[in-house]
């Protein structure tokens, strides 16, 4: 039973963090060569993905990947966090329009 458990934990991390990447590369042109995927975790929102960038090494952006039936998936971007808000971080306009519409 722990074993089952554990196993399709890692497995929708790992679906969803796939959908994740392909949703960046479609929705805002980002590459996966461009950032890492710094942490990721299960919450009551859905799968938490944190994601930092090189050229913004004090900026981390926070997504939940939600599922919304047995195969299909949907992005939110939550926002960011930042260790110094001088200058502002570069891409959280883009993300608020591009991945939550608005």
């Amino acid at each position: 039973m722990i074993i089952g458990s554990f196993t399709y934990i890692h497995f929708e991390k790992e679906r969803r963090e796939a959908f994740l990447i392909s949703q960046l590369e479609e929705k805002v042109t980002l590459t996966k060569d461009l950032y890492n995927i710094s942490s990721s975790s299960y919450t009551y929102m859905g799968y938490h993905y944190a994601i930092s960038f090189t050229d913004e090494p004090n900026v981390q952006y926070d997504f939940f990947v939600k599922s919304i039936s047995h195969d299909q998936h949907s992005i939110v971007y939550y926002g960011y966090d930042s260790e110094e808000e001088a200058p502002g971080p570069k891409r959280d306009l883009l993300f608020k329009e591009e991945i939550n519409g608005f």
